[in-house]
């Protein structure tokens, strides 16, 4: 794990946080810490607790879609387990320029469990295929079941949307093709080592060479396995359409929390908010930020007025993103020291 960069990573997300948060508070009057704090104080209860147990879900639907793809190539996974490779997935895409960020660190982990290159990348490259498959396919439905929710956005809001969707679309088909395709992978394993090779940062080719002809050789075994498998990715999808659905429904819900105090079609609350996620969902900037809120603000505010809209927005983000982000962020500092302390356990022994 590059420590360093991962640092400036936290750095520049933290700054671009800030900014957003900033930018946002001061387009309304109304909203402001001590605003927010009395409409949370007179929000529901139960209201506010199925807010963050959906956003709870995300986490965990992950984690559960890892369990299942893992157990189904013969490594055995608890949920504890299947939490760390989920938090260490949000939290680095959190605040790394790509979406997938937090793969490796997934990676990581799984590699502390002693589970094999093969079957990690084999795991993974599947669980993103039924991640892009799931937001592709629930955008595509919300269109389906309420086509003029597309005028609740404007002209620059449209073009992320429709940006989203083509990018999903394509990285669905990509990876699936190399999930079945593994000489797609390998060739550009092999060109990879070639390149890195010219520009002398690896010097014995021939030793990585036979390396990635191994490892491919055992990612063709494992992606066979999990293909003879639909039930397992039928399941995993499920479990990555839950994820989804768990983060889009925090919206609707801390608006039923807030008192319903501007009523609104929930469908179409729902719609907006998912729209909002697939048009900057593939934005190379850290969890969407500033275009994720630029988003749910023009669509919240075609249906609330506009220091609602606002103060809706902000809470939602910070229940969705903010928190959900801080809390994957402990789970991996746990699982962290979890894991450095029984290194040095083993060490001792030996």
């Amino acid at each position: 794990m590059n420590v360093k960069k991962n640092i400036f990573f936290a750095m520049g997300a933290v700054l671009i946080a800030y900014l957003t948060l900033r930018t946002v508070s001061s387009q309304s009057k109304a909203l402001t810490p001590e605003h927010l704090m009395l409409m949370l104080e007179h929000a529901s209860i139960p209201g506010l607790i199925s807010a963050f147990l959906s956003m709870f879900g995300f986490i965990l639907f992950e984690g559960l879609a890892l369990q299942c793809l893992l157990n189904s190539l013969g490594y055995k996974t608890n949920l504890l387990k299947g939490l760390l490779y989920s938090a260490g997935d949000q939290f680095f895409s959190a605040i790394t320029p790509s979406a997938s960020g937090g793969q490796p660190v997934s990676a990581l982990f799984m590699r502390f469990n002693r589970i094999p290159v093969s079957a990690i990348t084999v795991t993974l490259l599947a669980n993103l295929v039924m991640y892009t498959l799931s937001s592709f396919s629930i955008g595509l439905v919300s269109i389906i079941f309420m086509p003029d929710v597309l005028g609740n956005f404007d002209e620059i809001s449209l073009a992320f949307i429709l940006f989203g969707s083509l990018v999903m679309l394509t990285l669905t088909v990509i990876f699936y093709a190399l999930l079945v395709k593994s000489s797609y992978l390998k060739r550009i394993g092999l060109n990879t080592i070639k390149f890195l090779h010219k520009i002398h940062i690896i010097k014995d080719v021939t030793r990585w060479n036979d390396r990635m002809e191994r490892h491919m050789a055992d990612f063709k075994l494992c992606s066979q396995m999990l293909h003879n498998k639909g039930s397992v990715l039928l399941l995993a999808f499920i479990f990555n359409l839950a994820q989804r659905i768990s983060q889009i429904s925090i919206t609707p819900l801390m608006h039923l929390a807030l008192g319903n105090l501007e009523s609104v079609n929930l469908a179409r609350l729902w719609i907006i908010q998912n729209l909002a996620q697939v048009g900057s969902n593939c934005v190379p900037i850290p969890g969407g930020m500033g275009v994720a809120d630029y988003l749910m603000l023009d669509g919240f505010q075609s249906v609330f007025t506009k220091d609602y809209a606002y103060m809706l927005q902000t809470l939602c983000r910070s229940i969705s993103f903010y928190i959900c982000s801080s809390i994957s962020g402990l789970i991996v500092l746990v699982g962290y020291i979890k894991q450095i302390i029984k290194s040095n356990k083993e060490f001792l022994k030996k």
